[in-house]
């Protein structure tokens, strides 16, 4: 369970995946010479889990029927990251299109990496 107002970076065969709860941010940093790389990206709601505000926020919800994401997830975050040795990703609909789950608390989760 990820609490809403927490961020979470976990790493794995050398990618990283960062969370961010929504109207929250997250910054990818890379050391040296390496640059930020994004493999994927999403902004919206897949898991019931992650970012709940409160306790039973998402009673009603089902990950079969009422999955959502930005189309805009992957290309937003590859825009502002790829090349950098920095970037801040805000978890907000407006960064992302638009929301893509209207009354649904959403999060943000990219999966990244450095490279040389």
């Amino acid at each position: 369970l990820i609490p809403s107002k927490m961020k979470l970076d976990a790493s794995c065969e050398g990618y990283s995946l960062s969370f961010s709860c929504d109207g929250e941010s997250m910054q990818l940093t890379c050391t040296g010479d390496a640059t930020i790389e994004i493999n994927s990206a999403m902004f919206g709601r897949e898991k019931r889990e992650i970012c709940e505000p409160h306790p039973g926020a998402f009673n009603g919800w089902s990950e079969e029927t009422d999955k959502c994401s930005s189309d805009t997830s992957l290309t937003t975050a590859q825009t502002a990251c790829n090349g950098q040795t920095t970037c801040n990703l805000e978890a907000k609909s407006e960064v992302f299109g638009g929301d893509p789950c209207p009354g649904w608390h959403k999060y943000l989760m990219v999966k990244w990496q450095c490279i040389n």
